[in-house]
């Protein structure tokens, strides 16, 4: 009986015998590239900047069992409260509408039953930007007394953060390198070139929220405080 034999490719074979003389010699095989000696760290940098401006969604939310008298009303209140925002100086380029929904919620009785009746819910929201900080309070209130029945969302920034942000990357640069040095020379080794540097930013603005139930909101207190706009670097150096 003629039996077939297969032919092993030359460079199976050559793979094969590096493998064996490898092991014979007792070394190990690798194909990755030879390891990099790095170090790398992460910096933390902070500047407290005081806010310039704020930003506050207001909405109104209205519902009724007819979706045309539920949007009718809504619009007659948005209309009154942009009216009223504008009369406190706020300009046409600072207030956005951010949402607008008509949402049909069906009815359940105790038992969880549907009683077939559906109630038609409407809210539209503009986002306002208060330049000057002394108003802000004046803004909410009044928005308020115009109508609207849900403020929130109500943040401080900083409308250009170039020199908190240069502040806090230059802090964040510094203490990677110190922890660099430290990490360098508890390990015994010395810090080369700077191989890669890449960084994140973010701040905190301060939030704060309500919504009213027929509350009265004059005078309402706010506060800005200071923000924080930290960075962080990731810096990888070579050592030697």
């Amino acid at each position: 009986m003629n039996q077939k034999v297969r032919s092993i490719p030359l460079t199976v074979l050559a793979v094969l015998a590096a493998l064996a003389l490898a092991l014979a010699a007792g070394c190990s095989v690798s194909t990755g590239q030879p390891f990099d000696h790095t170090l790398s760290v992460t910096g933390n940098g902070t500047s407290r900047v005081p806010p310039d401006l704020a930003v506050a969604s207001i909405g109104v939310r209205v519902q009724d069992q007819d979706a045309g008298a539920a949007v009718g009303e809504n619009s007659t209140k948005s209309n009154a409260v942009i009216s009223a925002i504008k009369t406190l100086g706020i300009e046409d380029k600072d207030i956005q509408t951010t949402n607008f929904s008509i949402v049909a919620q069906e009815q359940f009785d105790r038992e969880g039953n549907p009683t077939g009746e559906v109630i038609y819910i409407t809210d539209n929201t503009v986002t306002v930007t208060v330049r000057d900080l002394s108003r802000l309070g004046d803004v909410l209130d009044q928005a308020v007394q115009a109508g609207a029945n849900s403020i929130f969302g109500v943040y401080y920034s900083v409308e250009d953060q170039s020199a908190a942000l240069a502040e806090a990357r230059e802090k964040a640069l510094a203490d990677a390198k110190a922890r660099a040095d430290q990490l360098a020379e508890g390990s015994g080794v010395i810090l080369g070139r700077v191989l890669s540097v890449s960084e994140s930013t973010y701040g905190s603005p301060v939030f704060s929220s309500f919504e009213r139930q027929a509350a009265d909101l004059s005078g309402v207190p706010v506060s800005g405080g200071n923000l924080n706009v930290e960075i962080q670097v990731y810096v990888t150096y070579e050592i030697k």
